[in-house]
């Protein structure tokens, strides 16, 4: 299928910008010139259509524009037609039913070829939301996306998504220019199928373009990797939201905390390991029951008590001796009487 008119007239490689300035390689040579000019000529003849047919769009799920052409890129990151090009839905598209739990198949192309640059899928259940205001939340990263252009690749579904009417969309930052970023998008209305009984709510969900004014990818390219680098390479890396389970579709490129996470999304427990479990304490021998402690009597105001009053004993006095008179003296012996002194 050709481009329109105007797409076809870009020199998407950038080859008429080096032919605008052009000039002889030997000056005062005519001839040099004109061979130098019509070489330049030849190579714009060439590139460009090859440069404008990298331009590519999502076909499956068949998006809202019901497979016309949108392979064009978008001016910027922040306008609300790259959240979906379409705002509503188109009631001649068939909606189709994915499976939480299980794995589906997108398909991204048109074009012979894509762009250096990665994709991207997410999920929103703001059907009733405008554009700018829907939240979203990402299931997989499609690093090196051109690599899988015009072929059909599997993404699992997230268990925990909720079942109901929701919107898949694709994206790609494309880093091809060096100087700027080519921004394509396309969106899908599909249903849920789920057991899940977690809400829409508690997703860690975000706008794509106004977060406090900020949009879910950073506009400045040198947020980016280098162009060329590929998967596998030392300074290769992907920018963007962190996924709803970053154990899925590649998705740890993206994880919080990585070098390209753009500070939105992620859920909690996603493929961090569990932490682990806090060691058991080390059993402790029964300890003897502490003995009651009995608060000492609070002191009295007025200092001690004094003893209560004792008499003193009287003291003791021995019983009197009863009076005995003493003998009469006899009579005293005359001068020469005899004085027994006892028996002869």
């Amino acid at each position: 299928r050709r481009s329109p008119p105007r797409f076809r007239a870009a020199v998407c490689s950038g080859s008429r910008a080096r032919l605008a300035g052009a000039s002889p390689t030997s000056p005062g040579s005519a001839f040099a010139a004109m061979l130098s000019v019509s070489r330049l000529v030849l190579a714009t003849a060439v590139l460009s259509p090859l440069g404008c047919r990298a331009h590519w769009r999502l076909t499956k799920p068949v998006p809202r524009s019901g497979g016309a052409y949108e392979n064009n890129p978008l001016g910027s990151n922040t306008q609300e037609s790259w959240v979906c090009r379409n705002p509503s839905p188109n009631p001649s598209v068939p909606r189709p039913t994915l499976v939480a739990g299980s794995s589906t198949t997108i398909e991204y192309g048109t074009a012979p070829f894509g762009h250096v640059g990665d994709c991207a899928v997410y999920l929103s259940y703001d059907t009733g939301r405008s554009r700018r205001s829907m939240r979203w939340v990402k299931i997989a990263n499609l690093p090196d996306c051109r690599a899988q252009i015009n072929t059909e690749v599997p993404i699992a579904l997230p268990g925990e998504l909720p079942a109901g009417d929701a919107v898949l969309r694709w994206d790609q930052y494309a880093l091809h220019q060096g100087t700027m970023i080519e921004w394509y998008t396309q969106c899908a209305d599909v249903t849920i199928e789920s057991a899940s009984a977690r809400s829409w709510d508690s997703f860690n969900s975000f706008s794509m373009i106004d977060n406090g004014g900020r949009p879910a990818y950073p506009s400045s390219l040198s947020s980016y990797r280098r162009s060329t680098a590929v998967p596998g390479d030392a300074d290769y890396w992907m920018t963007g939201p962190a996924c709803v389970d970053d154990r899925l579709n590649q998705c740890s490129l993206t994880a919080v905390g990585t070098k390209g996470y753009s500070g939105f999304g992620g859920e909690a427990g996603g493929a961090a390991p569990a932490p682990p479990a806090p060691p058991m304490p080390a059993p402790v021998s029964p300890s003897p029951a502490p003995v009651p402690w009995m608060a000492d009597p609070a002191p009295s105001p007025y200092g001690p008590a004094p003893a209560p009053y004792v008499p003193a004993p009287a003291p003791s006095v021995p019983a009197p001796t009863p009076y005995v008179p003493a003998p009469a003296p006899g009579p005293s012996p005359s001068a020469g009487d005899c004085v027994s002194s006892g028996p002869a």
